[in-house]
């Protein structure tokens, strides 16, 4: 079945070409190319199996581990694990706030396939996981075009819904993905602020690198409400009528000081926040990440105007 590529953005990807997505410390694989290698040498030992997916080279199906459990395997060797992407895609419910135009799902689901375009383009391994208080869906990390179409297959038929656990995700994928690897983590982040940094701080510590794009409606970054007005929950079935305009310097006050508690955190443990609007245009956002992340040092950028405009 044909794959329409509904996230994929033409002017997005005419500007990826020319950029890439470096690994900044040692990642697991051979020397080969621009990333800098756990191992000493050129191996092609055998490293791990991953479960097959459609579009894989038979060749390297395990059929004897085939014959035990009666599922499909692949053989994963040194040479073949250089940079390895995890995107982990928030899917909760809070993430389908927005119109049309800046729905936050929406924006993020473009920004997770055009990393995922990036990566496979430089001929890279990439992953995609989507969740909510739980794993939904999880695409180990492969290569090649079949995988791009696997994951924006997923991304197209992901409906947001449940609540956000993101300590609990991170907390399983820092058990689980074995061999080091890039994470990059799109999410809302509207999810307990201590939650939240136990869950970097034990990603990190596992020795993955973390990036992190906190995804927000122009509206939760400025609570821009005049008249008064009822709130609902985006995950709990909490109301409250309000007049906004009373709370506004408060609630400016309190992202402000959230984003802060971000940005001190991922700068502690060498990763990358990039506080973003669903109105930024998203070849800025990507395209601008990757050019300033450029060099070798962690990036915990400024501010958003939106965020530092709540700050005043």
């Amino acid at each position: 079945m044909p794959v329409s590529r509904k996230y994929l953005d033409p002017k997005v990807i005419a500007r990826l070409r020319g950029l890439e997505l470096r690994a900044r410390g040692a990642v697991s694989g051979a020397v080969s190319g621009m990333h800098r290698s756990v191992y000493r040498g050129y191996s092609v030992e055998f490293a791990e199996h991953r479960p097959y997916v459609p579009g894989d080279d038979i060749r390297h199906v395990d059929w004897r581990l085939f014959g035990r459990k009666d599922r499909l395997f692949i053989k994963q060797y040194e040479e073949e694990t250089n940079l390895r992407l995890n995107i982990l895609l928030d899917v909760s419910r809070s993430m389908a706030y927005g119109s049309a135009s800046e729905n936050k799902f929406d924006y993020a689901c473009r920004l997770a396939a055009s990393l995922a375009y990036l990566v496979v383009a430089q001929h890279d391994h990439v992953g995609l996981v989507t969740f909510d208080n739980e794993v939904r869906t999880r695409i180990p990390a492969a290569t090649g075009q079949q995988q791009l179409t696997n994951i924006l297959q997923i991304l197209e038929s992901s409906d947001p819904t449940g609540e956000t656990r993101v300590k609990l995700l991170l907390d399983r994928l820092s058990e689980e993905l074995r061999r080091r690897s890039v994470v990059v983590l799109i999410s809302d982040l509207l999810a307990e602020p201590d939650a939240i940094v136990a869950g970097f701080e034990h990603l990190a510590h596992t020795g993955h690198e973390l990036i992190v794009f906190h995804v927000m409606h122009p509206d939760e970054w400025e609570l821009p409400f005049v008249e008064n007005v009822q709130f609902e929950g985006l995950e709990s079935p909490a109301r409250l009528f309000a007049d906004p305009q009373g709370l506004q310097e408060s609630y400016r006050r309190a992202v402000q000081r959230f984003t802060s508690r971000l940005r001190a955190v991922c700068l502690k443990l060498r990763a990358d926040y990039v506080p973003t609007s669903t109105r930024d245009p998203l070849d800025v956002t990507v395209c601008g990440y990757l050019s300033r992340r450029g060099g070798a040092r962690p990036m915990a950028t400024a501010p958003h105007p939106d965020e530092e405009e709540n700050a005043t």
